[in-house]
């Protein structure tokens, strides 16, 4: 650097120390006030930590008008029976202060995960009282009570209690026996939704107005949509369909539907051989006029039994795999029950 003038070096010297020293530092600065800014937003987000879909869409609304949003668990288009927790996601059940899920029976990839987490509020729907719970059933055909438009709301309730119907008012259950897609009734909807808002009041009392003022308005619009539901499904009371796995019988009962069998209790476990022997028996005398499947699982099982029968195949999803997670989930996931069964059922 003989030739150089002192002046130059003096200048590269100044600029190498300004680039070393204070820029990293103002690096460093910005870099720690952009990690707190994120970490108060996701802080902030995660309060209320919900699993599925269809909970999730009436915990939106009844959170409407609040700054923060609950956090959605199962995101995309996966099944609760399957289901495996990131890493994130555990961290983010042990942040929140209020989780909400249905029970061992639907969201079995949690039960392990929630014994361990402390100082948290985990409302399990499943334990809410006044709830319809419905025993689980099995065998591939089912034999049912199909409830006539004549019979007496009493002689409904004396069918539904020789069958194994409980509430939580006159009989205990046992998780493991329960049905768990329980949301797939309106009127447990509304039962859901009182103590959903009962919960958000303690976690947040400053706002215990808001949601009730919420509840109220969604309690109406799920009367609504049960109406129009009973309504529109009257016409497909009596005939026979087969479902993939036993998701619907919440949905069945409300609504006195004919659903005869499922291909499997559970997505988790197979069928056996002499299932669906007895399944594709019962379609070859021509009694179902339909056999759905469900988006989360591969259709072969379905297109294999209907080969060579008259049998009709439609598509139904009793979590909202296929839908957007908003504020109008639930009423469109019940929309659609009603339609594609219509659709199908219906067609010649």
């Amino acid at each position: 650097m003989n030739g150089c003038h002192p002046r130059i070096i003096y200048v590269i010297l100044k600029m190498l120390y300004y680039y070393i020293f204070e820029v990293n530092i103002l690096k460093k600065i910005l870099f720690i006030i952009l990690i707190s800014l994120f970490s108060t937003v996701v802080q902030a987000g995660s309060d209320v930590v919900v699993t599925i879909k269809p909970i999730y869409a009436l915990v939106l609304q009844l959170m409407a008008g609040e700054d923060s949003k609950p956090s959605l668990l199962l995101q995309g288009g996966e099944s609760p029976h399957t289901y495996m927790l990131k890493p994130s996601q555990v961290s983010e059940l042990h942040q929140a202060k209020l989780i909400i899920w249905v029970s061992p029976v639907v969201e079995s990839f949690l039960v392990k995960p929630l014994s361990t987490i402390e100082n948290v509020t985990i409302l399990q729907l499943s334990d809410v009282p006044e709830l319809t719970l419905l025993p689980i059933r099995s065998g591939g055909i089912w034999e049912k009570h199909v409830h006539h438009a004549e019979e007496t709301h009493d002689e409904h309730e004396e069918h539904d209690a020789h069958e194994g119907h409980e509430t939580h008012e006159h009989a205990e259950h046992d998780e493991v026996q329960t049905d768990g897609h329980l949301w797939l009734d309106p009127q447990n909807a509304i039962v859901m939704v009182k103590a959903i808002a009962h919960a958000l009041s303690q976690l947040n009392p400053a706002q215990t107005a808001l949601y009730q003022a919420n509840a109220e308005r969604l309690i109406q619009q799920l009367t609504a949509l049960d109406e129009r539901l009973k309504t529109q499904l009257t016409s497909i009371k009596t005939t026979p369909y087969i479902v993939f796995h036993d998701a619907y019988q919440y949905f069945e009962r409300r609504y006195q539907l004919n659903g005869v069998g499922s291909i499997t209790l559970s997505p988790e476990n197979p069928p056996s051989a002499k299932r669906l022997h007895e399944l594709r028996t019962r379609l070859q005398t021509g009694q179902v006029r339909c056999v759905f499947s469900e988006p989360q699982f591969e259709p072969k099982l379905v297109n294999t039994l209907i080969k060579g029968t008259n049998v009709k195949q439609g598509v139904l999803d009793p979590e909202g795999a296929s839908l957007a997670a908003n504020e109008n989930l639930y009423f469109v996931l019940l929309e659609n029950l009603a339609n594609t069964l219509q659709q199908c059922l219906l067609s010649q």
